[in-house]
């Protein structure tokens, strides 16, 4: 038998071999043909090769396709609910409009997004510092359309305050035809007193025909907004004696706004504050606690939120024996960035302790993208260098690399102030660096003097910052714009 089908295999014409071209040139009704006899199964693989001057495999291969194309056919009918609607190109640039979408008008919280871009997408290339930075890079161009807007044609405007996610809202709306001019979301519930002064700036800004409600009146005129000042003095005291002689040293140097820090502190109400600061116009208030004293049972968030209602704008000088991750610090860092207030916080060797480098605030800026962190000190401003050896000044040439510019560029919460001697010396020591820091991180850096009243000190921060040579815009957003954007100033 094996030597009759060798015989047979012998007698086998030479031309059995396939032709190198055959299978390239059948068209789709001799593959089609193909296919069919090879299903039908009438003939041998192995025959039906040498009719068609083709290899066994081309003939499996079509028979494969045959078979697949059968099976499709006889295939249950699919589910009308499972039939595919239409497919979608998922690009970064896609993924960044979902996630605005969910934000704006699904009302998601960022750790919401997270949860579903995970769940329908299984996509997990995002955190919730890229869609605080999604977020905040759609308020720029937004801000753009709603100054655009011509207000001139509103006499009569109708204002309220509401609440959307148990966050409030500054409304206001055309009384004649309800066109609605003014919708602001405020960190957090102002005041009747403020909501009332808002009010009236919104109607000043239409009554003198402006484009686009850009939310509060025109500042009072000055060239510095000094982010940082101290008053040792009750700054409520009746006579205003403290206050007084601050708005003159500010009339002095130039300086619309100053920040008063610590002006409302502690846990024991005083019914004064409620009454406001001085020269409201003119100073700005920030409160401070210290959550290692006793609260008399007073939580800190119901305790900060009062100050809110007061008119505080921020929270700080934060300056405790504590590292600056510490967990009584954190807990008040959340409450502040549920409360909308920026925490200006001094860091060293002693006070919010960090280590070279500043892994720790870091970690904090990780862990709270929606708290705003203003940053001064000696371990702040010596982290300007990339060889710093110790969190204190130093007279040195400053080495690229530093904690300060790694930071800055990293995390867009981040802002700092040029306040005290660690400021204009971190800039002063290396005049070619500095200015390139400056010009390299504008729209995050505060001027500040960390001047103390009622005898402040000259420091000589005006002379330095004033006189510098910086691009007029440069220097505009670091002595003033800056810090009247963060701060919300009028």
């Amino acid at each position: 038998m094996v030597k009759q089908n060798i015989d047979r295999s012998d007698s086998i014409s030479p031309s059995f071999g396939p032709h190198p071209c055959s299978a390239a040139q059948m068209d789709c009704s001799e593959r089609r043909n193909l296919s069919v006899q090879a299903i039908r199964r009438t003939e041998a693989v192995t025959r039906l090769a040498q009719q068609h001057q083709v290899s066994r495999k081309f003939v499996y291969q079509q028979l494969a396709k045959a078979t697949v194309a059968i099976d499709q056919a006889f295939e249950p009918a699919e589910p009308k609910d499972q039939k595919v609607l239409f497919y979608l190109p998922i690009t970064k640039a896609w993924i960044h409009q979902f996630v605005l979408s969910l934000i704006l008008i699904c009302h998601s919280s960022f750790r919401g997004v997270l949860d579903i871009l995970d769940a329908m997408f299984d996509y997990h290339d995002m955190s919730l510092g890229t869609i605080h930075n999604i977020a905040q890079q759609a308020v720029v161009s937004a801000r753009r359309v709603n100054d655009s807007q011509d207000l001139s044609g509103i006499r009569i405007g109708d204002h309220d305050e509401i609440y959307q996610a148990n966050r409030p809202v500054l409304v206001g709306i055309d009384h004649r035809s309800t066109y609605c001019y003014l919708l602001a979301v405020e960190d957090s519930r102002v005041s009747r007193r403020e909501f009332h002064r808002l009010a009236a700036v919104a109607a000043a800004s239409m009554a003198s025909g402006c484009t686009g409600l850009r939310g509060r009146a025109q500042s009072p005129p000055g060239r510095f907004i000094d982010a940082h000042i101290h008053a040792h003095a009750d700054l409520y005291d009746p006579d205003e004696s403290v206050s007084t002689s601050i708005i003159q040293w500010m009339d002095a140097h130039d300086v619309s706004h100053a920040v008063a820090l610590g002006a409302m502190r502690g846990y024991v109400s005083d019914e004064r504050i409620e009454k406001g600061l001085p020269h409201p116009d003119r100073l700005v208030p920030f409160c401070v606690i210290d959550p290692r004293e006793p609260s008399g049972g007073r939580k800190i968030i119901d305790v900060l939120r009062e100050y809110v209602d007061a008119g505080a704008r921020g929270f700080g000088e934060y300056k405790l024996k504590l590292a600056v991750d510490a967990p009584e610090s954190m807990r008040v860092y959340e409450v502040c960035a549920e409360l909308g207030l920026p925490v200006l916080l001094h860091i060293d060797s002693q006070y919010s302790f960090d280590e070279i480098g500043l892994p720790r605030f870091a970690k904090v800026l990780a862990e709270l993208p929606e708290c705003v962190f203003i940053a001064y000190g000696p371990g702040w401003w010596a982290s300007i260098s990339g060889d710093v050896q110790e969190l204190r000044s130093s007279k040195t040439p400053v080495t690229a690399g530093g904690a300060c510019d790694r930071l800055l560029t990293k995390y867009p919460n981040l802002y700092c102030d040029l306040s005290a001697g660690s400021g204009a010396n971190a800039i002063s020591r290396d005049l070619d660096f500095g200015r390139e820091f400056l010009i390299r991180h504008s729209d995050r850096i505060m001027f500040g003097t960390d001047s103390i009243f009622p005898e402040p000190k000259d420091k000589g921060h005006f002379e330095l910052f004033g006189n510098m040579d910086l691009p007029r815009q440069i220097k505009s957003r670091i002595l003033r714009e800056n810090a009247h954007r963060l701060l919300k100033l009028v």
